[in-house]
C-alpha cells in the first residue's frame, strides 16, 4: 500500500465540499478544484486558505458556470473579484455539440448535469482521454455525501442547503451526458468504485489502474467547514451596492412584536371577529352604494336623451 499522493500519472479533480472529509481519500494534490457560481466567494476563499495553510495543494480553482445569467449572475457581476479563477464554460464551449446539449437541457428542460459530470466534461475539453470516476453515486445510496455535510458555517451562508438532489438533477441526465461525451469525443470513462451504481453504465477500472493506498488522516484543527470571510471582504465585494445580496453578517429581522402582530392577523378567528365588527359599516356602505348607483343610472339616462335631441338629424358633411 502506498499514499494516494504517489500518483504520478493521474491529475485529481475535486468539487464543492470535498475538504469536509476526515481523511485525504484522494490525496492532498488537486489539479482543479471546482465551485458553483452562487458559492464562489466563500468557496474560493476556503480553497485559497486551504492552499496557504498547506492543508491541500490546489493548483487551479474553476467555476462550474454555464455562461447563463439565471444561474451565473453572481459570477458575472463580480468578474473583477474572480478574474484569477478559471471559467469552466470557456473550456466546455470547445465541445460545441456537448455545450449546446447541456445548455438546451438547462434552458428548455430544467435539467442540469451535476458537478461531477461537469468535471468530466471539463477534463474531456482539456484533452484527457481516460477519466476515472469516484463519488458519483447517481442518488442510489442512503447518504447524499460520504461525509458530514450540514456544517454550521455552510448553513449560515446557505440556510436552505439540502442533502436531497434538486429537481433539475437526475440520474438520467447524468448518464445521458456521460454517454454523449463518450460517443462524440473519443473519451473513455471508468469507475474505480466496485460497489458504485455507476458501474452499471461504465466499466470498472482494471486492477492495474486501481492503486491501493492508505488515506492519510487529517489533523484535528484541519478545515472541515466552509469558511466565512471577514465583514471587510463583503464590503469590498459589494463596493458597488447594486449587486448586493444578503451576507452572514446581516442581522436577521427578529422583531418579536411585529411577528406577533403578523401571527394574529393571519389567525382565522381574528379575521372573523374583525369582519363581524366591520359588518354594520359594510352594510351601510352597500346600501349607500346601491342608492348612488340608481341615481347615476337615472342621470345617465337623462344625459343620453338630451344628446339624442341635440344630434338627431345632424348630418354628414
Amino acid at each position: 500500500p502506498h499514499s494516494c499522493d504517489s500518483h504520478e500519472f493521474y491529475d485529481i479533480f475535486r468539487c464543492n465540499q470535498f475538504y469536509f472529509e476526515d481523511k485525504y481519500y484522494l490525496g492532498k494534490n488537486i489539479k482543479f478544484a471546482f465551485a458553483t457560481s452562487p458559492s464562489l466567494f466563500e468557496q474560493s476563499y476556503t480553497y485559497k486558505t486551504l492552499n496557504y495553510s498547506n492543508q491541500y495543494n490546489i493548483k487551479h480553482i474553476c467555476v462550474s458556470d454555464f455562461n447563463l445569467s439565471h444561474i451565473d449572475s453572481f459570477y458575472h457581476d463580480h468578474l473583477e473579484i474572480f478574474d484569477d479563477i478559471i471559467s469552466g464554460s470557456a473550456y466546455i464551449a470547445k465541445l460545441q455539440a456537448f455545450y449546446s446539449f447541456i445548455r438546451y437541457n438547462e434552458i428548455y428542460n430544467n435539467k442540469r448535469i451535476t458537478s461531477g459530470i461537469y468535471m468530466c466534461a471539463f477534463a474531456a475539453a482539456l484533452g484527457y482521454k481516460e477519466i476515472y470516476i469516484a463519488g458519483i453515486d447517481l442518488y442510489n445510496t442512503n447518504r447524499a455525501y460520504a461525509f458530514e455535510t450540514l456544517k454550521p458555517n455552510l448553513l449560515s451562508i446557505y440556510p436552505n442547503f439540502m442533502l436531497t438532489p434538486s429537481d433539475f438533477h437526475t440520474k438520467e441526465t447524468d448518464i445521458l451526458a456521460l454517454k454523449f461525451l463518450a460517443n462524440n469525443y473519443d473519451v473513455k470513462f471508468y469507475t474505480i468504485c466496485p460497489n458504485s451504481p455507476l458501474s452499471e453504465y461504465i466499466p470498472l477500472a482494471n486492477k492495474n489502474n486501481r492503486q491501493t493506498f492508505i488515506p492519510m488522516t487529517k489533523s484535528q484543527d484541519s478545515i472541515k467547514d466552509m469558511l466565512i470571510p471577514q465583514k471587510l471582504a463583503y464590503d469590498n465585494l459589494y463596493y458597488q451596492s447594486t449587486f448586493r445580496r444578503k451576507t452572514p453578517y446581516d442581522k436577521p429581522n427578529n422583531n418579536e412584536v411585529e411577528n406577533y402582530k403578523k401571527s394574529l392577523k393571519s389567525n382565522i378567528f381574528y379575521r372573523a371577529f374583525k369582519d363581524i365588527g366591520k359588518l354594520p359599516k359594510d352594510i351601510a356602505n352597500y346600501i349607500k352604494g346601491g342608492m348612488l348607483e340608481k341615481i347615476n343610472k337615472l342621470k345617465n339616462h337623462k344625459d343620453i336623451e338630451g344628446d339624442k335631441k341635440q344630434t338627431m338629424g345632424g348630418g354628414g358633411q
